[in-house]
């Protein structure tokens, strides 16, 4: 995809910085690059930029030297726009989890969000992201349970 293909209204998910942090796995540092929602406002003539507004309200520029994927107008993205019910804590649901559960109920979430995956691998969503939820959902209660034993 160039920026001459872009339409204004179109949404791209583009770079807007990045992380670092050390793999469970092999205690070596990985950085990650951090992309941002944004819709485009405006292509250049010559189609050397587009401008973008974030969520956020925060305008942004895309050109050769930037990271941007166009996310098709089918896929779902996540709005700032949470309904009441779920409350307004920004505590990650598998911290609640490790901290309200017992050893055993909280043995059960993990191994019911697990099977979940597993069960419906190949049938619902891409088979890489289901994948990499399930090692998400065992790396966490691999990371707790090592957590409580030190």
């Amino acid at each position: 995809m160039e920026i001459k293909d872009l339409k204004i209204g179109d949404k791209v998910s583009v770079e807007v910085g990045s992380q670092q942090f050390k793999d469970t796995d092999d205690e070596k540092w990985v950085y990650e690059t951090i992309f941002g929602t944004a819709e485009v406002t405006k292509v250049n003539e010559t189609y050397e930029y587009a401008n973008v507004i974030f969520g956020n309200g925060t305008y942004g520029e895309i050109n050769a030297d930037v990271e941007w994927y166009l996310i098709p107008s089918n896929t779902k993205i996540a709005t700032h726009e949470r309904p009441a019910y779920y409350g307004d804590s920004n505590k990650d649901l598998i911290d609640y989890w490790c901290e309200r559960y017992s050893a055993e109920e909280l043995r059960g979430a993990f191994k019911s969000q697990i099977s979940k995956y597993v069960d419906r691998l190949g049938y619902k969503d891409d088979e890489i992201k289901e994948l990499n939820k399930i090692i998400d959902y065992a790396t966490r209660y691999k990371q707790h349970l090592k957590n409580l034993n030190s």
